[in-house]
């Protein structure tokens, strides 16, 4: 199968993609767009209306090295306030704007919250009318900017629905509730109102609810603790329960991955076995069930309304299966009463207070300080994305972590090779492919989907498509042949090379890919299901005959290759980054022997990653 590289002459259905030169002389105008739509958007606009081409990870490199970002600031905020305070101190009424955008006071209000106490303090300064500093001084003339409000304004901003259905990159959230209605007519009652959030630098109410929050937490763990449920160490049912929890927040991964690709379908499919499997996750009642909840509620955070009515469900399966009074049901319900911005501003105190809550029970080298350790640090990886954690400051942290579990374990332990694949994805991020090349190396024995995953992402960041396509196709076969059909890796393969064919314009082999993605998907939500009838057998002391059924239901699904694949297998990880997002994550750890495999003959000579 052969793409041209050389994408400025263009053949029948490929696309030109945007050389340096046009990516130079469009600056301006991407610029522009960005500051008010969404990336899909600008996309769209710049295809439609100026023959621009390129794809996701093309735009995210050029934003990198234009400086573009669409966060708060510190010192622009610290401006802001300043100029505010002046204004409240004549008594004039005040809308607020940074670079002529008008400024949303939950969201200002939210990036207060979660930035480090330093800038809390500053900021804090400069409401009450502190000094400022001469580069905050020039922004107040330049940059940000305090009017009085119009007589009567508008909060909403009209937008054309985009069209529905697998072709469309731009899902919103009404189309997210009208599909989960469609799927769980429960779902389609209105919510119940939530009293409003806190006022701009009056966080006394969010504050108090932090606190309630941290005690449930607080009586959440030490209930468990005391009940002998929970122990430093797991034990084999604990391991079990831990594997649930896992598996669970790898499937809610590909769910935000699908539907931030237009893939709504596909990502709905999921959401739906997501929703169906969350009792037995909660009556699992694992270590990990917060980390889990508040996991899943993070990544759904482009979809308010859907964070909305999951975290509602979560609340009343947690009424009905512990009970009203009980601490975890409690937590939930305080998230219910959150809005989306202090659900997010939360995640870090929440996460790190419920961490040191384990961690008083753990040893040093203990399976929990492991999945405290593990936690941490998808913290530390979600505010370094935010940009509120240096990357050098993250990757010291994990380098550390790595270091200190290779003297408690080996080198080749699941949690090395785990910490690892974070250290990695940190650097591609930042784009360091030597370092990154010699990371994967390390545990490509142990951990080749990763592996091959990450050759492929970085061959596609550096515009060489046929040699993704190649590793791709290489992973794609590897899995069929070790695990089969359904397999969460051979479909993230599969629904990886659809994508990147789709994004280059070869529709006729996307459109044969897309063949193969659907029906190892089909084969995937059989296994799940397959998986929670055996646990609803094994709990219950059901009939052998009624699982023996499902195996036969099975073994029948003959699409491409052997259901006997399935034998032994553990439960399944997390489909795909690309596919499934653009964050690269963890999945399952492959390679449970100790055994490294050896490494694919894939000619890595042809496929170099040059820093």
């Amino acid at each position: 199968m052969e793409v041209p590289l050389d994408c400025s002459a263009t053949s029948s259905g490929q696309r030109q993609w945007a050389t340096p030169e046009k990516w130079q002389s469009h600056r301006e105008i991407i610029t522009e767009l960005y500051q008010s739509h969404t990336l899909n958007e600008v996309m769209k606009t710049m295809a439609d209306k100026h023959k621009f081409f390129a794809t996701v990870r093309m735009y995210k490199s050029h934003f990198d090295k234009w400086g573009l970002q669409k966060h708060f600031r510190a010192k622009q905020v610290q401006a802001l306030l300043h100029q505010k305070a002046e204004r409240d101190a004549a008594q004039k009424a005040s809308s607020m704007y940074i670079r002529g955008k008008r400024v949303d006071s939950k969201k200002l209000q939210a990036y207060i919250d979660r930035t480090s106490k330093q800038n809390q303090d500053r900021i804090s300064t400069a409401a009450e009318g502190g000094r400022l500093s001469p580069s905050a001084q020039r922004l107040m003339a330049a940059v940000v900017a305090c009017r009085t409000p119009s007589p009567v304004q508008s909060f909403k901003t009209p937008s054309t629905a985009p069209d529905r259905g697998q072709s469309s990159n731009n899902v919103t959230d009404s189309d997210a509730e009208e599909l989960l209605g469609l799927m769980f007519p429960w779902l389609r009652d209105s919510l119940p109102q939530t009293r409003a959030s806190s006022l701009l630098l009056s966080a006394s109410d969010t504050q108090a609810r932090t606190e309630k929050c941290m005690r449930c937490l607080r009586d959440f763990a030490a209930d468990n603790f005391d009940s002998g449920r929970w122990s430093d160490e797991l034990g084999e049912k604990g391991r079990m329960e831990l594997n649930l929890v896992v598996n669970w927040v790898n499937i809610f991964n590909d769910v935000c991955g699908l539907l931030g690709r237009g893939q709504t379908q596909r990502g709905f499919r999921l959401l739906r076995l997501c929703f169906s499997q969350y009792e037995a996750l909660l009556s699992a009642g694992s270590v990990c069930l917060f980390f889990s909840i508040y996991t899943a509620i993070y990544q759904l955070g482009d979809y308010p309304d859907l964070t909305k009515r999951m975290v509602g469900y979560a609340h009343e399966m947690s009424e009905a299966k512990l009970s009203v009074a009980h601490p975890f049901t409690v937590l939930l319900g305080e998230f219910f009463a959150m809005d989306h911005d202090e659900i997010m501003s939360n995640w870090k105190p929440l996460i790190d207070c419920y961490s040191s809550f384990i961690a008083e029970h753990s040893n040093d080298d203990g399976e929990l300080m492991f999945e405290v350790v593990r936690a941490r640090n998808d913290s530390i990886m979600n505010q370094t994305h935010a940009g509120l954690v240096d990357f050098k400051v993250a990757e010291d942290l994990l380098k550390k972590d790595i270091t200190r579990w290779e003297n408690y374990t080996h080198a080749s332990s699941y949690e090395t090779v785990y910490l690892k694949q974070g250290l990695s994805a940190l650097y591609f991020i930042q784009q360091r492919y030597d370092d990154l090349h010699r990371i994967i190396t390390e545990i490509a024995p142990w951990s080749q989907s990763f592996y091959l995953d990450t050759l492929a992402a970085v061959a596609v960041n550096q515009g060489n498509f046929e040699q993704a396509i190649e590793i791709y196709s290489t992973w794609f076969t590897w899995g069929m042949d070790n695990f089969g059909v359904g397999h969460d890796g051979t479909v993230r393969a599969s629904i990886r090379l659809e994508n990147l064919l789709r994004d280059i314009g070869d529709m006729d082999n996307a459109n044969v890919a897309g063949i193969q993605s659907e029906l190892n998907l089909d084969a995937l939500c059989v296994r799940l299901g397959e998986l929670e009838l055996q646990e609803i057998h094994d709990e219950e002391g059901g009939d052998c005959n009624e699982v023996k059924l499902t195996s036969s239901c099975l073994n029948e699904l003959n699409v491409g290759g052997d259901s006997s694949g399935y034998e032994g297998w553990q439960a399944p990880g997390f489909v795909a980054e690309d596919s499934i997002g653009s964050d690269p994550r963890i999945s399952s750890f492959e390679n449970q022997s100790g055994f490294p495999l050896p490494l694919l003959d894939i000619g890595m000579a042809e496929f170099p990653i040059s820093g």
